[in-house]
């Protein structure tokens, strides 16, 4: 049988097949390695190259580069530094920050407030100085934070919008003569808060609300009309005897030829009530600006609110600080707020709107802040009272009293100062009288501790004296150990520990409370360090309607006071503020 054999060339095989077997080679090589293209470059090419541009690669290269690279995830070209570096802020498009957002940041820690970014506390400390300011000159907050709505009304609808003003207020409102309002409204049993009215036109109304009622706002006009809202405006607000004058020399105000009602206040004319003004403000190089001027408030708690165009209120907010007016922080205009005697909204306001959620926050914050401590330096409450330190429980309080809360003002008899969170008692268990003293003992000096040593009497029988100066005694035991003392690991040290804790649960025994309790019959919600106008070492708050009227009547308005982390009952003078006028 005859047969054929092939033969085959290998050398012309393989000058046929050069580049497929090139490729192959590339193809092996490339999945056995997770360099890149241009990692594959030799060392003295590769600075270039690795701005991954494929220009730059060698030429019989970059069709293998560009492939690679449109697979590679970071494909499409990076912002430049100018797009990354630029502020969100210049254009004023972000209603997340304020205009003097940078002024601020660069003196305050700032901090995401009520959905916007404010600032919270100065780098520095100058709260006395705030108080200081403020009771004496003039101090100024930014508040373009809160929202700004127009309402526009037709002979038809204004009578229903008063109606509802009238309604809402609890009172019947007036605007003729420029008059403005600044009233608490409500809906239904909701607190939205303390809002500016006025009418800059004779057919519709301008309201300034703090932003968490913005909703429940725009919902108490659904039947009547929709507001507007506007941010073509930042608003600041002056506090002090001062802010009026510091106003119109840092303006240059004068009296104008038209019929202006504030050349009379220039003249020293007194305001009643809140009345606002309509003016043109003078700014190197620029136009005269218009602005709104509201005076809210008079001596001795004189309060101002400035409405300027957007485009022009950073270089007037800088003017007025140029002027000697003291800038404030958030947590500075609370105590502002209280040094005045007034409530802070929403924070201080157990009916408002976003109570629950900036109280639920806050909880949230300080529970963290203590849980982050060492155990061994935490204070611990569990042993001072049931009741969380770090929350109000405004309901529970209610629905144990039985009554209502009522705002009230307690001004402290003895030493202590009220703080947020501290506890109202009506009475406490007097078994213990020691802890209503209002300082704690003197610790007794305790003497130093005296080392054993041995002495050897005259027959040579060792005895052990007490003298200082000479070690101390070791047992024999420790002496002549011979064998080195097995030492764990810390892992097996944890895993014993599980083994034991699983084998033999420890039921923890309940806490024993360290001090006497009481009946809580109220929460202060602000306390103030330093003295004013109301009493010294202020502290506002709720209690419970039925024994405010029981302390009141049968204990001429004494109250006990304790703070969450102090052991100790204070005595304090309990007097019942207007719910009407507490912001």
């Amino acid at each position: 049988m005859e047969v054929t054999s092939a033969a085959i060339n290998v050398n012309d095989l393989v000058i046929d097949r050069v580049n497929d077997i090139r490729q192959i080679f590339q193809a092996l090589k490339s999945g056995r390695t997770t360099r890149t293209p241009m990692q594959r470059l030799p060392r003295h090419m590769r600075r270039r190259a690795m701005s991954h541009n494929i220009k730059r690669m060698p030429r019989r290269w970059r069709n293998f580069a560009l492939a690679a690279t449109k697979k590679a995830k970071h494909a499409a070209k990076a912002p430049s530094r100018f797009q990354r570096r630029r502020r969100r802020f210049a254009g004023g498009d972000d209603p997340t920050l304020l205009r003097t957002h940078v002024w601020h940041a660069k003196r305050y820690h700032m901090a995401l407030t009520y959905g916007v970014k404010l600032p919270r506390k100065c780098f520095q400390k100058v709260q006395r100085n705030c108080i200081r300011k403020t009771a004496q000159g003039a101090s100024i907050v930014d508040n373009t934070y809160f929202a700004v709505y127009t309402v526009e009304t037709t002979p038809e609808s204004e009578p229903s919008i008063t109606n509802l003003l009238n309604t809402a207020a609890g009172k019947v409102l007036k605007f003729n003569q420029s008059r403005a309002q600044h009233v608490d409204l409500h809906s239904e049993s909701l607190s939205l808060g303390p809002v500016v009215i006025r009418k800059p036109t004779p057919t519709s109304f301008e309201f300034v609300v703090h932003p968490t009622a913005a909703n429940a706002f725009e919902a108490l006009f659904t039947d009547v009309a929709k507001p507007q809202r506007s941010r073509a405006h930042g608003r600041a607000r002056l506090y002090g005897p001062k802010a009026l004058s510091t106003i119109v020399s840092a303006f240059n105000l004068t009296k104008t030829a038209d019929e202006n009602m504030f050349n009379d206040v220039l003249d020293g004319a007194v305001i009643v009530g809140s009345v606002w003004f309509s003016l043109n403000l003078n700014l190197p190089g620029q136009k005269p600006v218009p602005v709104t001027l509201t005076i809210l408030s008079t001596r001795p708690h004189t309060q101002i609110d400035l409405s300027v165009p957007s485009e022009h209120f950073k270089a007037v907010w800088i003017r007025l600080v140029h002027s000697q007016c003291r800038v404030l922080g958030l947590d500075d205009e609370w105590n502002i707020r209280t040094y005045l005697g007034k409530f802070t909204y929403p924070d201080d306001a157990p009916e408002a709107v976003a109570s629950k959620d900036v109280l639920k926050e806050e909880t949230t914050a300080l529970e963290t802040k203590h849980y982050r401590r060492p155990t061994n330096r935490r204070v611990n409450y569990a042993a001072l009272s049931p009741e969380n330190p770090f929350d109000f429980n405004w309901e529970k309080l209610e629905s144990e009293g039985g009554s209502e809360l009522v705002p009230v003002k307690i001004v402290p008899l003895t030493r202590g100062v009220p703080k947020r969170f501290t506890f109202l008692y009506s009475e406490v268990d007097s078994s213990a009288p020691e802890s209503m003293e209002v300082d704690d003992p003197p610790a007794a000096p305790s003497p130093p501790k005296v080392k054993k040593t041995f002495d050897t009497d005259e027959n040579g029988v060792i005895e052990i004296s007490e003298a200082p100066g000479f070690p101390k005694l070791v047992s024999m035991d420790r002496l002549f150990e011979m064998e080195p003392r097995k030492v764990l690991s810390r892992g097996m040290k944890k895993r014993r520990k599980r083994k034991a804790a699983a084998e033999s649960p420890v039921v923890p025994e309940p806490v024993k409370l360290q001090i006497p309790q009481g009946t809580v019959i109220g929460r202060i919600i602000r306390g103030l360090r330093w003295s004013s106008p109301q009493g010294n070492h202020l502290g506002l708050g709720y209690c419970l309607r039925t024994e405010v009227d029981k302390i009141l009547a049968e204990k001429d308005g004494i109250v006990l006071f304790r703070n969450p982390e102090s052991r100790h009952y204070r005595q304090a003078k309990l007097i019942v503020c207007d719910r009407s006028a507490r912001f």
